[in-house]
């Protein structure tokens, strides 16, 4: 037999080489290659010479075995999934009923996919705590048409998203204002009609988007205070003063209540709901940009946030569970799917996997940078806006391959949504665009002013997002 040089942990290397003293002779008399192709990690075995725990032999060649032993062996990580072992050692795995107790929190399966309770339509940037930007209301199918156009602040850049409550009111940022619309009211005459039907003045700019959950609206400032208003008429609950600037947006604890807060000194705020006694984590050193997320798939919660510092981090309880670095600054949100796979973009023009005990599942490169975040699909297909080279929305599988490319005429620096139906609605700068879920153009709706902000989707179908130039749009059928 041959013995082959430089031997590792990942290789199925025949179980009398891999435990014995030519493994380590091996590392010191051979010159190994930086990167080992896929034979690199053949070994030649046979009946006296068999594989290591995990391999098998198949034409004398040692191989991943493919056979589990175990329902454990099977474990796909989808709390919403039945994984057993079969016969002939093969993993099946089949959807729990509907209503099935899923993750943490209060999470229930539907139609495969654990989902959660909000309050609302879309009540925070991501819409649930985990971020992923999907509605079960269906948005405009056959066509679009600017249903209205409120201008808010003339000139000023709107770059955070609108959400919606059980007020039903719109509530948006447009520089240090927060405003709370009543669609339900004349648009054409805003004024003396009761369409605005309150404003809030945080005195310093807004530029996240704000989160709604039982009654009160969350947001942070640029002088680093938060402030929680009532949903209902605006009026100022609390405000805390807290230090490092905050441009992102907050993520609330479904359970408990409690808003989470990033900010530019590096540190994670963790409010109670009443504004009273707050705990703090210094995370990093430098900004936190993007906005934070939970994952609450696993046996214990974890906040998740990227950082500038090319770090992005899991907390729990205060406290950092783990860690990851990627080749550059992180700005932008994080999604994670229903197996508890988080997806986040870097400047570095990477799309990471990670699984969620921070361990690199796969990455994606991009032609430039990646600010926006991702949306997932009850399917698990991964949505992600344009980047500023290839000006187009890629559709992305849970293992990384790129399912297709939608090319826009201009960039995106906002996020994706999906409605009940499937379909995909995002904006780029010069107007928003409806795919279906095979990448193919349903509808495109051109928007004078540009576009930056992420759109959002209430429960009548209608979708909103704000210009650069101060006007919040509405958009339906």
């Amino acid at each position: 037999m041959t013995t082959r040089c430089c031997p590792s942990s990942t290789r199925p290397a025949p179980a009398n080489v891999a435990r014995g003293v030519l493994a380590s002779l091996a590392v010191l008399l051979c010159a190994c290659p930086a990167s080992p192709t896929p034979e690199d990690f053949r070994f030649a075995c046979s009946k006296d010479n068999p594989c290591v725990a995990g391999f098998e032999c198949i034409d004398r060649v040692c191989v991943r075995s493919q056979k589990c032993v175990l329902d454990t062996d099977c474990d796909d990580y989808d709390p919403c999934s039945q994984d057993a072992c079969g016969g002939g050692g093969k993993c099946t795995h089949s959807s729990v009923q509907d209503a099935s107790p899923c993750g943490l929190e209060g999470g229930t399966c539907k139609s495969g996919n654990c989902t959660w309770p909000v309050q609302g339509a879309w009540p925070s940037f991501g819409r649930d705590p985990h971020g992923s930007r999907r509605s079960p209301h269906s948005g405009p199918k056959d066509g679009a048409k600017i249903a209205w156009k409120f201008e808010a602040l003339k000139n000023a850049k709107i770059t955070g998203g609108a959400v919606t409550g059980p007020e039903k009111l719109v509530i948006f940022a447009v520089d240090r204002y927060l405003r709370g619309l009543d669609t339900t009211k004349d648009a054409s005459n805003p004024d003396t009609s009761g369409f605005v039907k309150w404003t809030y003045d945080a005195t310093r700019a807004i530029k996240g988007t704000p989160a709604i959950d039982r009654g009160k609206v969350y947001f942070g400032s640029e002088d680093g205070t938060v402030h929680a208003v009532s949903e209902k008429d605006g009026m100022k609950l609390w405000t805390k003063a807290l230090g490092g600037s905050i441009a992102s947006s907050p993520v609330v604890d479904l359970k408990e209540g409690n808003i989470y807060v990033a900010a530019a000194d590096g540190t994670i705020y963790n409010i109670p709901a009443d504004g009273g006694d707050y705990s703090v984590n210094k995370a990093s050193t430098k900004p936190f940009l993007g906005c934070p997320a939970l994952n609450l798939f696993g046996k214990s919660a974890a906040l998740l946030i990227g950082g500038t510092d090319a770090t992005f981090y899991a907390l729990q309880q205060a406290a950092e569970a783990w860690s990851y670095t990627t080749g550059d600054e992180i700005h932008g949100c994080p999604a994670v799917g229903s197996d508890g796979t988080i997806y986040v973009g870097s400047t570095d023009s990477f799309l990471y996997a990670l699984k969620a005990d921070g361990k690199l599942r796969w990455r994606l490169q991009f032609d430039d940078w990646l600010e926006a975040a991702p949306a997932i699909a009850e399917d698990g297909t991964i949505y992600v806006g344009c980047d500023a080279k290839s000006q187009a929305l890629t559709a992305i599988t849970p293992n990384g391959d790129v399912k297709w490319k939608f090319e826009t005429q201009q960039a995106s620096f906002s996020s994706p949504l999906i409605g009940g139906d499937g379909l995909v609605y995002f904006a780029a700068t010069e107007g928003v665009y409806c795919l279906n879920p095979d990448g193919t153009k349903r509808w495109s709706l051109p928007v004078e002013g540009g576009l930056e902000s992420s759109p959002t989707l209430d429960d009548t179908g209608t979708l909103y997002v704000g210009t650069l130039t101060g006007s919040l749009l509405a958009i339906s059928e």
